[in-house]
């Protein structure tokens, strides 16, 4: 009952407790955070989660990191509680807007993004895994990144490697046909400077 109840307010509070859970005033950000909180419960009706998902992808783009990054985390909280209530159009454009923080200049944002996207490849997004780990790996293998790279260069190819983290984490339990392949790209992205080289040994730690 509580959804319907604030069904109408609900992309508008939670934008603002988004932009506001790192205030300076304490009291403000814990409120700001418990609502947060108490939002990635509420089971909202189909036209509040469109109005939801477009107002986080938007949040995405956000000037300050600390939003962009809670903005992720509640994108987490929306795909497990809501993966079959998005609907397809939904899902994809959601997905599609982790995808793209996978370059954030923040690093902390981008890692974030990487985790994000595991739960976006399994499930009902499992179908799309293979067209997204086909372009990570094609731009890991054609993206040569030295120590003088310029930072365009590095972000892509740094997104990629994360991408191909997220698919590689997405399946702790088994090894697919595609892991030796993706395995390998990570191992070389582990030769190349920071950031590719932390991500790539970062998923081999994590990786059991």
């Amino acid at each position: 009952g509580d959804g319907a109840a604030i069904a109408p307010s609900a992309s508008a509070i939670l934008r603002a407790a988004l932009r506001t859970a790192e205030s300076k005033d304490k009291d403000f950000a814990m409120i700001a955070k418990l609502t947060v909180a108490y939002l990635k419960y509420v089971r909202f009706e189909d036209e509040v989660l469109r109005q939801l998902a477009h107002m986080l992808i938007a949040t995405l783009h956000d000037t300050n990191w600390h939003t962009r990054a809670a903005t992720l985390r509640f994108i987490q909280a929306l795909a497990y509680g809501h993966a079959f209530a998005l609907g397809v159009e939904l899902f994809i454009a959601l997905r599609d807007a982790v995808v793209a923080s996978l370059s954030d200049k923040q690093l902390e944002v981008a890692q974030l993004a990487s985790s994000t996207l595991m739960i976006f490849l399994k499930g009902v997004g499992a179908s799309s895994e293979a067209e997204l780990r086909a372009t990570f790996l094609r731009v890991a293998k054609t993206t040569p990144v030295g120590a003088d790279a310029d930072p365009l260069t590095s972000s892509t190819k740094h997104a990629a490697v994360l991408g191909l983290s997220a698919c590689v984490l997405a399946h702790p339990y088994d090894v697919p046909t595609w892991m030796p392949e993706v395995m390998e790209t990570l191992g070389f992205a582990s030769l190349e400077p920071a950031p590719m080289k932390l991500a790539a040994q970062k998923t081999f730690a994590e990786f059991k």
